[in-house]
């Protein structure tokens, strides 16, 4: 599974994170974990682009962004909710 954003013929935005939010919010039983490998690791290797992008490894060159305002007190109760942003560091 991953997440992703085709073309505005079919979408309102092209916004990954309005993505996640709509399926945290209508399939709440999905953990935060889950979602940000469908949005990371998986999609680069769909695109067959796992060898560069998708994680933080050695000899990779990935994205970095940052999410604001998660809601849930500690990592294993994270998930994503109205207020959360997402801000690019790299």
């Amino acid at each position: 599974m991953c997440v992703g954003t085709d073309s505005l013929t079919s979408n309102w935005q092209l916004d990954i994170l309005e993505e996640l939010r709509t399926i945290a919010r209508y399939q709440s039983y999905v953990p935060f974990d889950d979602l940000l490998r469908w949005a990371t690791l998986n999609g680069a290797e769909a695109l067959q682009l796992d060898h560069r992008l998708g994680s933080l490894e050695v000899g990779k060159q990935p994205g970095l962004l940052l999410l604001r305002d998660l809601e849930g007190q500690r990592p294993d109760h994270f998930h994503i909710g109205a207020r959360t942003q997402v801000q690019r560091l790299v």
